[in-house]
């Protein structure tokens, strides 16, 4: 049975004399993604994660939360056996048994990593001393290029690690390890997936979301702690913000016909842009993608962010529609995103201008009182707490 899980970062491996900072964000991260669930030490070893399995019955459910770790390039169950050859050979030929009865395998190769170079034996030594063992025992044949069973030997100081599988995480850089963003979320499909992307480059995110219901509460209980709850499963913890839509919607009585969504997009950084100062946060985030709909021009992109004093980044500049629904199918987020939801930017116009000047919207921002409305909003504007788990949800104005 499995002693450890094994996990391996990639590009962490490039971070050169920040990748010990890097490594204990992972650790971190890791720790954090398995409370709840039974387990040892987690400790790094030569260039390796081990994570100490104390319950077998729970193995799944480990491997389940460590694959939505940012930062895991890849993870493997695995033994931690004596280096000594001739009780490390024993078990590779048991294990090996155990595996050509469950799977019958009939082709095998050996692959043996050394990360402690003082091993008496090099890895083309040690892979042709086991490979030959295993063949004269089992009767495999040798196949390097398209086994039916790879057996992996990792050689580390401490001792060997034994696996025959290896399972893909989903890489990126670990949480936390790139800053604080303050996410603008929306009801829709686009912005979860944007703030996925984010948290995936190592981010760590509150969100912010502008709702049209009466009371915050009804916005919260209808689907957005759902949706952080969602993105807690790879980002951890992380707080939500609620601002009433209510102030917006009376003051924008005022603005000529075309300009009422861009001035919502103002509108939106303006309280996003005060809520990241007071936070000390550098950045705000959206789910905007180049010409997918009308209003999102360059030239209003432009236009609704000038003279911000945040950064503004949109991680789906770039893609597509199809794309942006295909990952958000894949990470689970899809069937949440599509429940009904009465969305801000459905109550406005239907027919915005797409090339507004930046000149033309702040004499527009100044005839609506943006900020004056941007006050108004803040001072009503909730703070919910949420978990990746089922939670009381912890609010405050």
């Amino acid at each position: 049975m499995p002693t450890h899980l094994v996990v391996h970062y990639a590009e962490i491996a490039l971070k050169g004399h920040n990748r010990p900072l890097f490594e204990r964000l992972l650790v971190e991260n890791i720790r954090r993604s398995l409370q709840g669930v039974p387990y040892g030490r987690v400790e790094r070893v030569s260039g390796r994660i081990l994570v100490e399995v104390t319950d077998s019955q729970r193995l799944g459910e480990m491997m389940e939360r460590v694959q939505r770790v940012f930062g895991v390039s890849w993870y493997a169950p695995v033994e931690l056996l004596p280096r000594e050859f001739e009780s490390l050979k024993k078990r590779v030929l048991e294990r090996v048994g155990e595996e050509v009865s469950e799977g019958g395998a009939s082709s095998f190769r050996v692959a043996v990593r050394r990360a402690d170079k003082t091993y008496p034996y090099t890895s083309m030594q040690l892979a042709r001393m086991l490979g030959q063992a295993v063949r004269e025992l089992h009767g495999l044949r040798v196949s390097m290029k398209e086994p039916d069973l790879t057996v992996y030997v990792d050689i580390l100081d401490r001792g060997a690690l034994l696996y025959f599988r290896k399972y893909r995480g989903l890489g990126g850089l670990p949480v936390g390890s790139s800053g604080r963003v303050l996410h603008l979320l929306s009801g829709g499909i686009d912005s979860p997936v944007a703030a996925w992307l984010l948290l995936k480059r190592g981010c760590r995110l509150t969100y912010l979301h502008f709702y049209a219901y009466p009371s915050w509460q009804e916005a919260a209980e209808r689907k957005m702690v759902r949706l952080v709850r969602h993105l807690a499963l790879y980002g951890g913890e992380g707080d939500l913000y609620l601002a009433p839509y209510h102030h917006f919607q009376m003051g924008v009585l005022k603005a000529p016909p075309g300009l009422e969504l861009i001035l919502f997009r103002r509108f939106m950084f303006r309280v996003a842009e005060e809520l990241a100062q007071r936070l000390g946060v550098a950045a705000v985030s959206t789910g905007e993608s180049l010409a997918q709909v009308a209003s999102q021009t360059l030239a209003n992109m432009t236009a609704a962010a000038y003279g911000l004093k945040v950064e503004v980044l949109r991680p789906l500049l770039t893609y597509d529609k199809e794309e942006i629904v295909g990952l958000s199918k894949r990470i689970g987020l899809y069937e949440l995103s599509i429940q009904d939801y009465r969305d801000c930017c459905s109550i406005l116009s239907r027919h915005p201008e797409t090339r507004v000047s930046p000149e033309r919207l702040l004499e527009a921002e100044a005839r609506l009182g943006l900020g004056d409305l941007v006050k108004k909003t803040l001072d009503e504007t909730a703070k919910i707490t949420v978990a990746r788990e089922e939670s009381p949800l912890l609010a405050a104005p």
